[in-house]
């Protein structure tokens, strides 16, 4: 073959092997280890000094937090990471762990490119803060510690940096509003299954509660709240979102309203 049928080969063979290179984008997960959880009441969550540019992370946009509420008719004390008391406090509390396990499973085989959607399809939600954007409050990749504090006798909040937030419910970008109000608080509006989801009433009042069974009664009725935590980063070349995976950070028992 001569020199000029080679090139005209070689040419073309090296604008395609260009064209189909692209920068690969990742966020470590948050190690489960990093995780301490206090009773159903408090968790902290020791974030690592490495999301940022000078370890190769300079794409690092925030941290985001997930949260589902369930009403239930069980009462717990201490740390519930059991399956089974999962089951007690709520039947759809327990599937949908079993169902967003595989995504914060770092020994899975299973790449998860975009995890919005498996937290979307079990209703789950983004948490808020009370007179303060939690992206930017989010946004360091230095803050470290988050702690989540849900005390008995007062309202439920969030500390980092020795600065404290008091913790807000979402408004699904405004679909919904809250019952009776966005606070964290075991009320008789947030355990009224007629303000929980429902898949026939998605805009329901409360569409970031999961009901209890038909057989729970009325009275007494207590809510759990999970949550999970992911790095997010931004793709300047598609311009996209895209996360870590991510972390389960605990189930806390909401404070009943008696303030």
């Amino acid at each position: 073959m001569s020199i000029k049928g080679i090139i005209k080969i070689f040419i073309p063979l090296l604008l395609f092997i260009s064209c189909g290179l692209e920068d690969y984008y990742y966020l470590p997960q948050i190690p489960q280890g990093n995780v301490t959880v206090s009773d159903n009441t408090r968790a902290t969550i020791r974030i690592p000094d490495i999301y940022n540019a000078a370890n190769g992370y300079g794409y690092f946009s925030n941290f985001r937090i997930f949260y589902r509420i369930y009403i239930s008719g069980h009462a717990t004390v201490g740390r519930i990471d059991n399956i089974d008391e999962m089951g007690l406090i709520n039947a759809t509390l327990r599937n949908d762990y079993t169902a967003i396990f595989p995504a914060t499973d770092t020994t899975g085989t299973t790449a998860i490119t975009n995890i919005e959607p498996i937290f979307r399809n079990r209703q789950y939600h983004v948490l808020a803060l009370e007179n303060a954007n939690i992206n930017n409050v989010l946004n360091s990749s230095s803050i470290g510690t988050i702690t989540i504090d849900f005390p008995t006798n007062d309202i439920p909040s969030m500390e980092i940096g020795g600065t404290r937030y008091t913790l807000f419910r979402s408004t699904g970008d405004g679909v919904f509003t809250p019952e009776p109000d966005r606070l964290f608080r075991n009320t008789p509006e947030i355990f009224d299954s007629a303000n929980a989801y429902n898949p026939n009433n998605p805009s329901a009042p409360n569409a970031d509660v999961a009901d209890a069974a038909s057989t729970v009664p009325a009275s007494p009725r207590f809510t759990y709240v999970s949550f999970y935590i992911a790095a997010t980063g931004f793709n300047p070349g598609n311009l996209t979102t895209f996360f870590s995976s991510p972390t389960f950070i605990a189930i806390l028992r909401l404070p009943d309203s008696l303030f």
